[in-house]
């Protein structure tokens, strides 16, 4: 009788002693899976809010080092080609495209060909001279940008400064549009007599879901400028961060 109270003691204190152990390994694996999942949020947000600009909780900041990277010196050691430079310096209407060197055989040689050619002069904003020859009017401004779409901000932001600093600051109006966007050129014009270019506007499809009370215009349509406009944000807004702040939606930052 005392053995086998000895061995049921025994068997007893095993299985408390097993039932601790899984206990305490699975408060382990909980505590590993906690630090890992705060670790992997953590660093989703250094990567996607801090670096990539992309908000996702108001407390984290978002790294606006571009208004010192991107500045005037980004323009420094950019390329020009011979049909940029051989651009009207003044008229009615300047255009620009922003592209990049993955879409030059496709989509800014269609563009070149068509509507472009009905403007007063015709730009295109790139990161690279590749596959381009020198017929085609090309800036190389975003060579020091890196070529992502979370960086649209600092590329509309320098090219609005570049476009009226370095090109031209005597044109009427400035329209700027993306590499996929057709633009009857014959309609816009009519539309822009309408306004005074002397008086700031920002013209382009209205969207309101962001900004209810003022709306903003889309960038993917393209938006135009008059002079006076152009005028404000490199003489005052392209200098002041607080009154151009950093926004992903670089169309919602323009508004």
């Amino acid at each position: 009788m005392p053995l086998k109270l000895i061995h049921l003691g025994a068997i007893s204190a095993f299985a408390i002693a097993r039932t601790r152990w899984h206990r305490v390994r699975r408060w382990r694996l909980s505590y590993v899976i906690a630090v890992w999942i705060l670790v992997t949020f953590f660093y989703i947000l250094y990567e996607v809010q801090y670096k990539a600009g992309i908000e996702l909780v108001s407390f984290v900041p978002i790294d606006d080092s571009g208004f010192e990277i991107y500045s005037e010196n980004a323009l420094r050691n950019i390329k020009v080609s011979g049909a940029a430079l051989a651009q009207r310096r003044f008229g009615s209407i300047l255009c620009w495209v922003m592209t990049t060197s993955i879409y030059h055989k496709t989509r800014v040689r269609a563009i070149n060909s068509t509507w472009l050619q009905r403007c007063d002069a015709s730009h295109f904003f790139t990161n690279s001279e590749r596959f381009l020859d020198d017929y085609t009017p090309y800036h190389t401004i975003f060579a020091e940008l890196p070529d992502s779409y979370f960086k649209l901000f600092w590329k509309t932001r320098l090219a609005l400064y570049y476009v009226y600093t370095n090109i031209s600051s005597n044109y009427d109006w400035y329209y700027k549009s993306d590499d996929d966007t057709y633009v009857i050129m014959e309609n816009l014009r009519s539309y822009l007599a309408t306004f005074n270019p002397n008086e700031p506007h920002y013209i382009g499809f209205r969207l309101k879901r962001r900004m209810p009370q003022h709306g903003y215009n889309a960038g993917g349509s393209g938006y135009a400028m008059s002079r006076a406009a152009m005028k404000i944000f490199a003489e005052q807004l392209f200098h002041m961060k607080s009154l151009c702040p950093y926004h992903e939606w670089e169309d919602y930052a323009v508004a």
